[in-house]
């Protein structure tokens, strides 16, 4: 909804509203956004929240992955299925646009990474923090990585899929390095991230190496 249109008007506009701390955007007053909780809780069944989070989670997934692609192309990309319909993941004119949305959605991104993994969304939940985890690698967010891997990881490990706990290991010894925490067994997690690809079908493990002795955990 637009600031300043007829909708925004009858629900009393400013009032209601606050300037975010990211130019040009608007943040929901509180209490409005207890209200609209309170009323999607009560008009619509389990199943329809469910698929409105689905649609939520995809958008952010989709709008990620397009974003993460500029700010890295080298990067292996995820083999994503089409969005669900009713998805219309944001488009990007350039690198700076891509950094610009992922600083201004942060917050929201972390959000649905948690978000995801509560509600047994567990391929969204590992997939969605890699497609951040350049961004907040150039930012230098480690512990917001760290954390975003380790949900990450855990919910590659319920789903049984070895490719993105593979994905999950390489990103989460990454923010281990550079927060240099070590790790009781003073192993990293690239050694314990085999990449499974093929294009036969059948698994074919990658080790990743990486020639730090790293300590803690994060």
């Amino acid at each position: 909804m637009q600031p300043g249109g007829a909708r925004w008007s009858r629900l009393g506009g400013p009032k209601w509203s606050r300037h975010s701390q990211v130019a040009g955007r608007f943040a929901w007053h509180d209490l409005l956004r207890l209200c609209a909780i309170e009323l999607a809780d009560r008009g619509e069944s389990d199943a329809e929240n469910r698929a409105a989070t689905g649609r939520m989670l995809d958008h952010y997934l989709h709008t990620a992955c397009g974003a993460d692609r500029l700010l890295d192309p080298a990067r292996a990309p995820l083999d994503l299925p089409a969005p669900q319909p009713g998805t219309m993941p944001q488009a990007f004119t350039d690198r700076e646009h891509a950094l610009a949305w992922f600083e201004a959605e942060r917050p929201a991104l972390l959000a649905a990474v948690r978000k995801a993994a509560t509600m047994g969304f567990d391929t969204h939940a590992w997939q969605i923090p890699w497609s951040l985890a350049s961004f907040l690698q150039f930012r230098g967010y480690w512990r917001e990585m760290a954390d975003t891997q380790r949900t990450a990881l855990a919910a590659a490990e319920r789903l049984g899929d070895l490719e993105g706990q593979a994905r999950s290991h390489r990103c989460l010894g990454l923010a281990r390095f550079f927060r240099r925490r070590p790790c009781p067994d003073a192993t990293c997690p690239y050694h314990l991230a085999p990449a499974m690809r093929s294009n036969d079908g059948r698994l074919r493990a990658t080790q990743y190496r990486l020639d730090f002795r790293l300590r803690p955990s994060l």
